[in-house]
């Protein structure tokens, strides 16, 4: 077999592999005596069919095969041989559908690789400095976490009388009684569903405030709420039956509920952080502080990190094959088929990938390694993590087991592969950051929680517009999940 490659004006290169009859003849000939000799045709004892019918038969399909693998194993030995460092795969140039596998013998087959061109690394240096901002809660911010947690453990109260806020269940009939329509209202309507006061339209809940069990209010259906959508929600039907309703109704009053919030003392404390003694509210907004600022720090990591990147891509001028990776970017993505497409994409795909290319030098150079022992610890705290095995809280010897387990099946079952590639990619990142982080000088700033966020996506416009990287519309923006709605999330599980 002869393979060559050679580089393009366009930064590609073009592999290719030329296969001769010489190259698999004689494994295909091998091939052919053993199916004749299994072979039954009619005619002929079984076995002894002659060789040049079998061969007739399956050369296509045997010729076929032998020369793909030969194709694959060339391949895989010669990029392994030549420590080719490549941007994804090899991509195919040649067209395998329209080979003659029956009378073709000699085969040429041309790949394009996406090279990575050498660079010499450059590190960052003590002069290079970086801004990182310790964020300061105010006491106001605590006041609003705690008035979100006594909100989210209130429990459910009887009512006497209709208050803002409550939800109610009532009886509701026409005021009109044609039995045609009663009966049609006694399916339509159920007195299982709770209408929350807070949907209703002022002129609604005027009629409603105060009123107690077995009142009952008149009032034109049509009235009740301002969209048919919050109709259907608080009725339980279909918004194109509310569409249809029309003229008065009788809602007889048949349950009252209102929420009580919780009271601020050890219970919920307990509950909020079952694992502390906190005895008093002093002691519980300092928790709070702890815990949600430690939920800040990675946002606050994220914000260094970022300069930092920037910084490692602003020191190191890597040429890219364009043409290559706006192909790559077709071939490997559901979501890309056209020219434009991969255009759009491309700025991004640019700058990922430079990043990772420079984050695998340093790993590289700096002899970066992720231990079994590093992956399991990984492993424990996202399977702790699960909000399942949170919520449970197995014994230890249990959990241990469990951990045992799934480390066991991350680290051999390829079912895991992506899972095991992901906890060591992470793994890693942290490893090459923090000894980049080393090589510069931070600069520490205070600012307030929100500010931190403005912050963060400032960065991240400025970011996008300096490689020229589509900045998307609002509505289309994944939103930051807020620590607040995560340590409310805690609090409830516990």
């Amino acid at each position: 077999m002869e393979v060559t490659l050679e580089q393009k004006e366009n930064k590609s290169s073009i592999l290719t592999i030329k296969i001769a009859e010489s190259n698999y003849k004689s494994d295909i000939d091998a091939e052919i005596r053993k199916v004749a000799a299994q072979t039954n045709m009619k005619g002929f004892r079984p076995g002894k069919t002659p060789l040049h019918l079998v061969r007739n038969r399956i050369i296509g399909d045997v010729k076929r095969e032998k020369v793909l693998d030969m194709l694959q194993n060339k391949l895989n030995d010669y990029i392994k041989e030549n420590d080719l460092d490549m941007i994804g795969q090899p991509l195919l140039n040649s067209k395998i559908d329209i080979i003659d596998w029956k009378k073709d013998k000699n085969f040429e087959f041309e790949f394009e690789l996406g090279l990575i061109p050498e660079f010499e690394l450059s590190m960052p240096e003590n002069s290079n400095e970086l801004l990182r901002y310790n964020v300061e809660m105010k006491e106001e911010r605590v006041d609003e976490i705690i008035q979100k947690m006594l909100e989210q453990h209130s429990e459910m109260q009887t009512g006497e009388q209709i208050q803002k806020g409550d939800f109610f269940k009532s009886e509701i009939t026409p005021v009109e009684h044609s039995e045609e329509k009663k009966d049609a209202n006694d399916t339509l309507f159920s007195a299982d569903n709770y209408i929350p006061t807070n949907q209703l339209t002022e002129e609604a809940f005027a009629l409603f405030e105060g009123k107690a069990l077995e009142d009952v209010v008149i009032i034109d259906i049509k009235q009740l709420f301002d969209t048919d959508k919050k109709a259907s929600m608080a009725l339980g039907i279909d918004e194109d039956v509310v569409a249809e309703l029309e003229g008065n109704y009788n809602f007889e009053i048949v349950s009252i509920e209102r929420q009580e919030e919780a009271q601020l003392n050890e219970t919920l404390f307990e509950k909020i952080f079952p694992n502390e003694e906190i005895k008093d509210v002093e002691e519980f907004r300092a928790k709070i502080k702890e815990v949600y600022t430690a939920q800040l720090k990675p946002y606050q990591r994220n914000y260094v990190a970022m300069q930092l990147t920037e910084l490692l891509l602003d020191k190191h001028s890597i040429d890219l094959p364009q043409d290559f990776m706006r192909r790559w970017l077709k071939e490997v993505s559901k979501e890309i088929d056209t020219d434009e497409q991969a255009n759009e994409s491309l700025p991004q795909f640019n700058r990922d990938l430079k990043w990772t290319i420079i984050k695998n030098k340093v790993a590289k150079e700096h002899g970066v390694q992720i231990e079994p022992d590093e992956i399991k610890e990984a492993a424990a705290t996202r399977l702790k993590q699960n909000p399942y095995f949170a919520q449970i809280q197995l014994p230890e010897e249990q959990m241990q087991a469990m951990i045992d387990n799934y480390f066991q099946m991350l680290m051999s079952d390829e079912k895991y592969a992506e899972e095991r590639n992901n906890i060591i990619n992470e793994l890693a990142e942290t490893k090459i950051v923090d000894l980049l982080l080393d090589k510069v000088s931070i600069k520490e700033e205070s600012i307030e929680e929100d500010k931190l966020f403005e912050a963060l996506q400032k960065l991240d416009t400025e970011i996008a517009e300096k490689h020229g990287i589509p900045i998307r519309k609002k509505e289309e923006e994944e939103t930051e999940k807020d620590p607040l709605e995560e340590l409310s999330q805690e609090s409830t599980n516990a």
